[in-house]
């Protein structure tokens, strides 16, 4: 039986997903893959050394200096700890940027921030405020593709796999839901599972949504390699029916 995403207590904490992941673990790398356009990346040290730290319990502002986004682009802002809105604003002719936070971002909350342009999506790029501002730290022997957001067509299935590239198994655990979404749906699960030394793992994500509008929902999952756990934040996005 499936049930739907259930959702995320803003700061009190993540609930439980439940079976609503279907993980398949197979050896080896994808075949075929497709060469991707250029992507609208961000450049994190351009975001991170630019951002002033205030000594307060939030985080009021968060800049960019020049080359940080490709101009013109929309840049979004989503605190990955809250179930607010995101956030956008456009970046200057010269790649700059910023943010006025407010008391709307507090001292630890991760927040992702990503491109648009053209209908284009850059990839997500993760941030923690923990220590001032900085990228979030990441398994570097963990490879996801096609990285850390799936696109969905109306009414569809899609797959993302972990590389298992570490010198120990890894561990993925606790599936929970930023938002909890209804057109996510839950289905059967492995979870907890483990991914051998030099093995792939894939999790599969179904989306119930055959009209509609756009939908932006986050999968937030544990992964466990070499003794270290790191909160993994996938992006899952429909861009809406088309006409």
């Amino acid at each position: 039986m499936k049930r739907d995403v259930q959702s995320t207590p803003s700061r009190a904490g993540h609930a439980l997903l439940g079976p609503w992941l279907v993980l398949l673990a197979a050896c080896g790398s994808p075949d075929g893959a497709t060469p991707m356009p250029e992507p609208l990346a961000l450049d994190p040290d351009k975001i991170a050394r630019a951002t002033t730290v205030v000594l307060m319990p939030f985080l009021p502002v968060l800049a960019a200096d020049a080359g940080a986004a490709p101009p013109g682009a929309t840049v979004r802002l989503t605190n990955l700890d809250d179930t607010a809105p995101s956030a956008s604003t456009v970046a200057e002719a010269d790649g700059s940027f910023r943010f006025d936070l407010g008391e709307s971002v507090q001292t630890g909350d991760e927040l992702r921030l990503q491109a648009v342009l053209g209908g284009r999506r850059g990839p997500p790029l993760d941030f923690s405020t923990e220590l001032g501002v900085s990228p979030s730290e990441r398994h570097g022997c963990v490879v996801l593709q096609p990285g850390f957001e799936l696109t969905f067509e109306p009414d569809s299935r899609a797959r993302l796999e972990f590389q298992n590239r570490c010198a120990t198994e890894v561990l993925i655990d606790a599936p929970r839901a930023r938002l909890g979404l209804p057109e996510f749906e839950l289905g059967m699960t492995a979870l907890p599972t483990s991914i051998a030394r030099n093995a792939t793992g894939s999790v599969e994500v179904v989306l119930s949504a055959a009209n509609g509008p756009e939908l932006e929902e986050t999968l937030l999952l544990d992964v466990t390699a070499e003794g270290r756990v790191f909160r993994t934040a996938i992006t899952l996005y429909f861009p809406g029916a088309p006409p």
